[in-house]
């Protein structure tokens, strides 16, 4: 589809523009993803962690000329070229745009909701149905708010089939994303514990994940659990239930038969009254789950049982992670063996960002892209214009097709058709001080470069999973207030994980503060690229310049220690610098006494070269039940 400025400005209520016959390709919320500046439409969004509005200039300038806007800032008043588009919030500004862009298409749209394995069931129906329909999918999880109408926006004139993730938090998500997806297929995978805090139980959850269901065609859902099923009920929908068992030979799908052999799972099942089969390569009983959800959905879009069959016994694992990897030649690796499609690219050139500390230089190796919904010349033109705005340096392309469209790519760029003839002409000795993105389809088998480039291998090896942070991150924020910050602590290079690697992904979910023990660690972080706030816990420094240069917020726990950083602010002609100010309320280490109060507090409102930041303690006792009244008892104090 085909939007200028004035047409999405029309969609918002919104008369005049600037650069109304602009063409529109790009929906964009995060700056640090900018690939065609001049189609592209940026939503200032504003969250408890950032504020979008802060990088309207930064954009500006790199030639960026549509904005949507909740109020223009102060220092982009000046800008008459530019489109600001203003509305009341932007992120419904983007879910109107996108809900107007999904009533074009008289497609089938698969939604997929559910606690877990909505990622799984996505990855795994694109690789089954991609030889039959012409595909546009979520990259990763983009299931959020945000995340499925910036899915929705990548439908096009070419596809014909859309499956999108809808993923919620708490009450009142769900409504919204139905209004977005209008799927006409609904899938139900299974209910978890995931997001538990935003709900008061498994039944409430259930029923608002059902009200993404209420006006689809058909639906899949596995008739043995009884909380999805008498969710469904209680919704009233009166569609086709298209249901799989293990248990009720009545369900659409009855599933008679699991046998397991060798690592592989065959799976007998009954369906319009035929017995049938399929080989499924893998044993456990997630993935023999998500395959029964992948066999009812291809049943009911009518592909036939053989087909079905063929295609489930080829199926690969589904690995959403980007492993960063210590390379040759102090070389840092990203391998991503996601899936190679123009669509994950972009999610994979963001996490690239996001660990650039701007000393290496940026290199991608990348195959051939699975098919696509528009043509080759158009879609790798899209991949060279994206990797020229992401200041990719280095491109390394293997594979027939993409060494075909080798003149679309400009600078250091050099082309193979197999990845034989690259290991054959390059070497580890071709590559130094790079960060290199790995990317490429299964049938490549990339970790052969994986395997020349990465560095020195050791016989024990602490794989850290990144994705697994992000989760455990998440399980917390949920179970807090949305204004209450957490500081996240990365001392000990990260308790031996790896600071900076932790640092840039707690920094990218939007922690409030990072906490290191010593000035050094906390340095380090900074000239790695660290932007985030950094506490240090132990601030007993020489060094005060390096202190107040790197804007590290020091830990006060005694009167000796806040007399000298007052001192040394003075020195330097510094006011109001945050510090942390430490209560012992139980602990009897460190930190200030309540027979101590009055006199602190004279201390600092006595002058202006500090700010107390917070208060804090520690509590001593808090991992021990028994020790509960004890602390209740520092909560109080």
């Amino acid at each position: 589809m085909s939007y200028t400025l004035n047409d999405i400005a029309s969609i918002l209520g919104i008369c005049k523009t600037v650069n109304g016959s602009d063409a529109i390709t790009t929906l964009l919320t995060d700056s640090r993803s900018l690939s065609n500046p001049g189609d592209t439409l940026f939503f200032a969004i504003t969250t408890d962690t950032g504020d979008g509005h802060r990088y309207i200039r930064q954009l500006y300038d790199r030639g960026v000329r549509h904005f949507v806007v909740d109020h223009i800032p102060a220092d982009v008043a000046d800008i008459i070229d530019a489109d600001f588009l203003v509305v009341s919030d932007p992120v419904e500004a983007l879910q109107k745009i996108a809900t107007v862009h999904r009533e074009q298409f008289d497609i089938p749209v698969i939604g997929i909701t559910g606690s877990a394995g909505k990622t799984y069931v996505k990855e795994w129906l694109f690789l089954l149905l991609r030889d039959t329909f012409d595909i546009v999918r979520s990259p990763r999880s983009y299931n959020s708010q945000i995340g499925v109408p910036l899915s929705i926006w990548e439908m096009n004139r070419g596809t014909n089939l859309a499956i999108i993730e809808a993923g919620i938090s708490q009450t009142g998500e769900m409504a919204v994303l139905e209004r977005i997806i209008q799927p006409t297929i609904g899938v139900f995978t299974n209910l978890g514990d995931e997001h538990d805090g935003g709900f008061a139980s498994q039944e409430e959850k259930a029923g608002e994940k059902a009200k993404l269901l209420k006006e689809c065609q058909s639906i899949v859902y596995n008739a043995d659990d009884p909380v999805i099923v008498r969710a469904i009920q209680d919704s009233g929908y009166l569609g086709n239930s298209f249901t799989w068992s293990t248990e009720n030979p009545q369900a659409t799908v009855c599933v008679n038969n699991i046998e397991h052999q060798n690592g592989v799972t065959i799976i007998g099942y009954r369906y319009a009254d035929r017995e049938y089969s399929y080989r499924l390569p893998f044993a456990g009983s997630i993935e023999i789950n998500n395959s029964i959800q992948c066999l009812a959905v291809m049943l009911l879009l009518g592909i036939a049982p053989d087909v079905i069959a063929e295609r489930i016994s080829r199926l690969t694992p589904v690995d959403t992670r980007l492993d960063v990897i210590e390379g040759v030649n102090n070389c840092l690796i990203i391998s991503d063996s996601y899936t190679a499609d123009f669509h994950s690219l972009s999610p994979a050139l963001d996490f690239m960002a996001r660990h650039d500390n701007h000393s290496l230089a940026k290199t991608i190796i990348l195959s051939d892209l699975m098919h696509e919904a528009t043509g080759q010349a158009e879609v790798y033109a899209a991949v060279a214009r994206m990797l020229k705005c992401r200041g990719v340096e280095r491109v390394i392309g293997i594979g027939e097709e993409i060494s075909a469209y080798s003149g679309l790519f400009d600078g250091d760029a050099c082309f193979f058709k197999s990845t034989a003839e690259f290991i054959s002409n390059l070497g580890p000795d071709d590559f130094s001080s790079q960060l290199i993105l790995i990317k490429g389809a299964p049938e490549f088998d990339f970790p052969l470069i994986l395997e020349m480039l990465e560095g020195r291998r050791h016989e024990t090896v602490l794989h850290v999973n990144l994705d697994n942070l992000v989760h455990n991150y998440n399980f917390y924020r949920a179970r807090l207030k949305p204004s209450t910050g957490i500081v996240c602590m990365v001392k000990a290079s990260g308790y031996g994980a790896g600071s900076y690697e932790l640092a840039k992904t707690l920094q990218a979910q939007g922690a409030a503060y990072l906490a290191v023990a010593v000035l050094d660690e906390g340095v380090d972080l900074r000239n790695a690229g660290i932007t985030m706030p950094i506490m240090v816990l132990n601030p007993k420094v020489d060094n005060y310049k390096a202190l107040f240069n790197n804007r590290l917020e020091p830990e006060i726990y005694s009167f000796g220690m806040l007399q000298r950083i007052i001192s040394e602010a003075r020195r330097y002609g510094i006011t109001n610098y945050p510090v942390h100010i430490k209560l012992d309320t139980g602990m009897h280490r460190l930190g200030f006494i309540e027979s101590e109060m009055p006199e602190l507090l004279e201390m600092l409102t006595s002058q202006n070269a500090v700010s107390p930041r917070s208060i804090f303690s520690h509590l001593c006792a808090a991992d021990d039940p028994m020790q509960d009244e004890y602390t209740r008892m520092q909560l109080e104090i």
